[in-house]
């Protein structure tokens, strides 16, 4: 991933992919798990100089989804 519109493109795949996620773990630690190891490879891609935007963006799918750990339950 070169571009910005490139690691975009990764991340609306991530996003599409969030639903499957769900159904295939019902369980909010194994979701997380499987999210993580999916985002953790596209961030391991993204160029230093886009990596805080990425963060910011996989942060946006997990509030889209109300899925966020974000201690607040």
């Amino acid at each position: 991933m070169r571009t910005w519109e490139d690691v975009k493109a990764t991340l609306s795949e991530l996003r599409d992919d969030v639903p499957r996620m769900l159904r295939e773990h019902p369980d909010r630690s194994g979701f997380y798990e499987a999210f993580s190891r999916a985002a953790d490879r596209i961030l391991g891609e993204v160029p230093a100089h886009l990596y805080e935007s990425a963060v910011a963006e996989v942060s946006a799918i997990l509030h889209d989804f109300e899925v966020a750990d974000d201690g607040q339950d």
